[in-house]
């Protein structure tokens, strides 16, 4: 079982009770850990998976939770995804006093047993990713200090007047498809397979995934065949058009427009990339 690492505010971070780290990617972020403040995050980009108290989550941009101290958490990869992260630590003791300018008691942060989530869009999306940005532009001590006071009420706020936990967390049955359908012989099938597996409607599949992770089944099964695709590619063995059959794609045409849509670049632009790799090493 893996153990949660304990993690405090820096010293330079204390300085002002508030700590800022922007995260590039998933690879940046901590394995499973809780702390001794309290943590903002704030999705910038992307998706990924989110593992807190024991349950997984979709992360997408726009999601903004607070985290209690010892909640429980580690981020994951999500398929080809990846995602950029704001993470805001703020001292235990400063904490409280900001949630107790907006009439948010410590007893009600830590009702439940999972911590309050909100998820932002449009131009709020726009508003919100520029003020909490702002945070790791001031200076250590009193500067940083009063702009966190200025904000995180209002930020609370919001959080407490939005969040809900109702479809917050990716059903059993939709986890389980999702593994299932992550190994070769079932994505090469493709959606036959998934339908199968999961043993319900097309429809009812379709709004489960656009609802927890915010693409559709295809989506998902094309993203798997372009990685696989990537490995065989990287092999040398195999031409771009026996490499799009062996994937499940039905014609080279959609093989080309998956790939590039997932990799930026053209299959054969991607395997001479990487012949060009191999003789320069």
């Amino acid at each position: 079982m893996e153990e949660a690492v304990r993690l405090s505010l820096s010293e330079y971070d204390k300085i002002s009770g508030v700590g800022f780290l922007y995260q590039t990617s998933v690879a940046d972020t901590f394995p499973l850990h809780n702390h001794d403040f309290y943590e903002i995050f704030y999705v910038l980009s992307g998706k990924a998976v989110h593992r807190i108290n024991g349950f997984d989550e979709m992360l997408n941009a726009g999601t903004f939770e607070f985290l209690r101290p010892d909640d429980t958490h580690r981020y994951s990869f999500f398929n080809r995804y990846d995602m950029e992260l704001i993470s805001v630590g703020i001292e235990k003791d400063l904490a409280e006093e900001i949630a107790a300018f907006v009439n948010i008691p410590t007893s009600k942060m830590f009702e439940g047993a999972m911590p309050k989530k909100t998820f932002f869009m449009g131009t709020r999306e726009t508003e919100i990713t520029k003020l909490i940005l702002a945070i790791g532009k001031k200076r250590a001590g009193s500067e940083r200090r009063n702009y966190a006071r200025s904000i995180i009420p209002m930020l609370l706020y919001e959080l407490y007047e939005s969040a809900s936990d109702e479809n917050r967390f990716i059903p059993e049955w939709l986890n389980s498809v999702i593994l299932k359908m992550s190994e070769r012989d079932n994505f090469i099938e493709g959606l036959p397979k998934m339908l199968e597996i999961a043993n319900v409607t097309q429809e009812h599949l379709n709004r489960e995934f656009k609802k927890h992770l915010r693409i559709t089944p295809t989506e998902f099964i094309n993203m798997k065949r372009v990685e696989y695709a990537v490995s065989l590619l990287n092999n040398g063995i195999y031409s771009v058009a026996e490499i799009s059959g062996m994937c499940g794609f039905s014609t080279l045409s959609n093989f080309y427009l998956n790939f590039e849509k997932y990799n930026h670049i053209p299959p054969k632009k991607f395997l001479k990339r990487s012949s060009e790799n191999e003789i320069g090493q």
